[in-house]
């Protein structure tokens, strides 16, 4: 068995590696060259955002489920929701505005908007209207933070579908298929997302109920997560033995070297997160102190690494004047990385942190029965894991 700290750094481990994935995936895009053996995978890295949806509706499942089960709804509903704002809303806001005033000073200089045009665009933003169907993003990676909070909104709704294995497992058939039809057009045509089928972002172009697919993908996967949690525990998905943790693993390396294969990713992830609850080799790597680290900035990574490709691309073209194309790109992405985790650590000590603590503190005041509530249940979520590794 496990310990119950490294079962926690080994899902917060999976989140860190999904956020760098997402990084190189965008990197590549940039026409940076990687080793060949690394590019398919590289190139599918938009299925890391699936990871997130699905963890994060398992983790949501696992910290909040008796706090809505022992409390009134009126009172559970907004504490989780403050506890939600609180682990994304500082620092998103943050990025938001950041990059929000380096678009207002261009968009006076060469008048591309007016300023209250910006202004609207900002506001949509920081309220997350930009993942259900607002046109324009202030932050690229920030429709998923927007779409994310939709299921948080439905949450209660969502625990409650899948609240017994029986009504989970219909639940995730539905949540499925649903995620299969989100992936077509009416006419019935596979709809291709910019690298796949499941590659469904928040467009600029297109009527609004495709600019709404984004919503579709995340509450599916997010529902998927919350349906996996009823089922952790059976003997069907005990994966303590390292045969079982290491072909899971392999299942998800093939579904990202195989073209097509992004509905095969979802469940294959699922089954990733079960094998992470376990002790194996796989969970040992995961909650390793490098990547649990990554996972810990993970959030930040996300949000700051769209912003920082100029410095990678910056001191490529001055590095190139003096030595070779494939130095001076290995030099260049070394010194992006060392700059966007500098960055991304500072994010999560001077402003996640925080701001976590300040509205800890709001909860503490206004909902004290169920801050205590909530605590115990932290302390305790492991417990409901134990005993997975039983026979």
């Amino acid at each position: 068995m496990q310990q119950k700290r490294q079962e926690i750094r080994s899902l917060t481990g999976l989140r860190g590696a999904a956020a760098c994935l997402v990084v190189f995936y965008h990197l590549s895009q940039r026409a940076i060259n990687f080793p060949n053996a690394f590019n398919y995978i590289i190139g599918r890295g938009y299925l890391s955002v699936d990871v997130f949806f699905i963890l994060s509706g398992f983790v949501m499942a696992l910290s909040y489920r008796k706090l809505f089960d022992g409390a009134a709804l009126r009172r559970a509903y907004p504490v989780f929701l403050l506890r939600r704002l609180a682990r994304t809303y500082p620092l998103y806001a943050a990025v938001i505005l950041v990059v929000s005033s380096q678009d207002v000073r261009h968009a006076i200089q060469h008048h591309v908007l007016a300023p209250d045009q910006v202004a609207q665009k900002v506001a949509a933003n920081l309220l997350f209207l930009q993942g259900v169907g607002y046109p324009a993003r202030v932050v690229g990676p920030s429709w998923s933070v927007a779409v994310e909070f939709v299921a948080y909104l439905l949450f209660p709704l969502l625990l409650a579908a899948t609240a017994r294995r029986p009504r989970a497992l219909l639940s995730a058939t539905v949540a499925y298929m649903c995620l299969l039809l989100a992936a077509y057009l009416p006419n019935g045509v596979l709809l291709q997302g910019f690298s796949g089928p499941l590659d469904l972002t928040v467009s600029d172009q297109g009527p609004f109920i495709v600019r709404c697919l984004p919503v579709v993908r995340c509450l599916t996967e997010f529902t998927i997560g919350l349906c996996l949690f009823s089922f952790v525990g059976s003997k069907e998905f005990s994966f303590a033995s390292p045969a079982k943790s290491f072909a899971v693993f392999a299942a998800i390396l093939a579904t990202l070297a195989l073209p097509y294969s992004d509905f095969a990713f979802v469940p294959a992830a699922a089954l990733l997160i079960a094998v992470l609850l376990h002790d194996n080799p796989v969970t040992k790597a995961f909650a390793s102190r490098p990547v649990f680290f990554l996972g810990e900035i993970s959030y930040a990574i996300y949000l700051w690494h769209f912003q920082l490709f100029q410095v990678q691309t910056s001191l490529f073209a001055k590095l190139s004047r003096h030595m070779g194309v494939s130095s001076a790109e290995a030099c260049a992405m070394v010194c992006y990385w060392i700059v966007l985790i500098a960055i991304s650590y500072a994010s999560f000590r001077m402003i996640e942190v925080p701001g976590r603590r300040y509205v800890r503190k709001l909860e503490q005041r206004f909902f004290p029965a169920e801050d205590a509530a909530l605590l115990a249940q932290e302390r305790a979520a492991s417990a409901a894991i134990d005993h997975t590794d039983q026979p």
